[in-house]
C-alpha cells in the first residue's frame, strides 16, 4: 500500500485551511495479544505514524482505538480494508476527523 505525504494531504486540505485530517480506527478483536501483535506489525509494515492506540478488554474482545493522521482519506480508507484482511473475526470501523492544525501539530509533538 502506498500512503501519500503530509504535504500531498495539505494540498488536498485547501479547501478548508487550518485543518487536518484525522483518522480514528476503531477495531475489536479476539482478546489475545496474537490479535493485537498481527495489527501492529501490519501497522509498522505499512509505514503509518500511529499517534495514539488504546486497548481495552471487554470480556472476551479487546476493543482498540487507533490514532493516525498525516494519511489521505483515500489511504485510510485502503489501511481499513486491509486490516479488516487480518483476521475474518475482526471488526473495523473507520473515523475520519478535520482537526484545526495547532492541535495536530500539538498532537504529533507528543508522539515523537
Amino acid at each position: 500500500m502506498q500512503h501519500e505525504d503530509s504535504s500531498t494531504l495539505a494540498n488536498r486540505s485547501s479547501w478548508l485551511p487550518g485543518f487536518g485530517l484525522v483518522h480514528i480506527f476503531h477495531l475489536v478483536s479476539k482478546a489475545n495479544l496474537q490479535s493485537a501483535a498481527k495489527i501492529a506489525a501490519h501497522l509498522e509494515h505499512s509505514n503509518v505514524q500511529v499517534n495514539n492506540w488504546l486497548i481495552v478488554r471487554r470480556g472476551n474482545v479487546l476493543d482498540h482505538k487507533i490514532v493516525i493522521n498525516e494519511i489521505s482519506e483515500r489511504s485510510a480508507r485502503a489501511l481499513r480494508d486491509e486490516l479488516v484482511a487480518i483476521d475474518e473475526d475482526m471488526r473495523v470501523r473507520l473515523e475520519h476527523l478535520l482537526i484545526k492544525e495547532n492541535i495536530l501539530g500539538d498532537m504529533a509533538a507528543r508522539h515523537r
